[in-house]
């Protein structure tokens, strides 16, 4: 899926790189030039060079130890050295931490993909507020959980704004767009999973309440634009 958004014939940062194989498929399927695999942890990143050395991609996959993008380097224009980055596989807020502290570098490149594995609502909207927008979405269901793919770039030195709808900082403004298979299955679960939600809630005049009926209510929205 993530693969997926990638545009070809790009440097790419695999950021969070875990086993690098994200980075060995970019590669082995022509998608990357070259890939910089970075990750915090040095256990994963030795599964990683296992990994590279076993597909014998080590003149075209770079491994650097790196919190976030902090290694990845740019020229005196400030130009990052990657056109693209992935991010995936972590928390939406973690992933939101990492483009504001190299926001610069998430600036000077082509695009961007974060695949968050929570807050998506807060990450959409954190990343429209930073000044990028989300130009394609992809999801995908996989060992019974569902995930969700956003392209960004970065719109800041544009003077038109635009601000999400509630519906599309919870679901996606182009997955709304796009629909497809998957997202209505995503759309009958999340109705499902806030249903259940509102009837294990006693006192109707719990905020919480009204927090899950109101997503329910946009979801429902959803449902009936099919």
């Amino acid at each position: 899926m993530n693969a997926g958004l990638v545009p070809a014939g790009r440097v790419v940062a695999d950021i969070g790189c875990d086993h690098a194989k994200l980075s060995v498929y970019l590669i082995e399927k022509g998608i990357a030039t070259k890939v910089i695999a970075m990750d915090i942890g040095k256990g994963p990143l030795e599964r990683a060079k296992e990994n590279i050395r076993a597909a014998g991609l080590g003149d075209r996959i770079d491994i650097r130890l790196s919190d976030g993008a902090d290694k990845l380097t740019v020229d005196e224009n400030g130009k990052a050295e990657a056109d693209v980055a992935v991010i995936a596989g972590m928390g939406g807020m973690l992933a939101l931490d990492i483009v504001r502290r190299d926001i610069d570098k998430f600036r000077s490149m082509e695009c961007f993909i974060i695949q968050a594995q929570s807050n998506t609502d807060i990450l959409r909207k954190s990343m429209y507020e930073l000044g990028f927008r989300i130009i394609d979405e992809d999801m995908e269901y996989e060992d019974g959980k569902f995930y969700t793919s956003m392209k960004l770039t970065d719109v800041s030195h544009c003077s038109a704004a635009a601000e999400l709808s509630p519906a599309e900082a919870w679901y996606g403004p182009v997955m709304i767009r796009k629909r497809g298979e998957i997202f209505e299955r995503y759309l009958i679960h999340e109705k499902a999973v806030c249903d259940r939600i509102m009837d294990s809630i006693k006192d109707k005049d719990d905020p919480d309440y009204d927090r899950v009926k109101n997503r329910s209510g946009i979801i429902a929205g959803l449902m009936s634009e099919v």
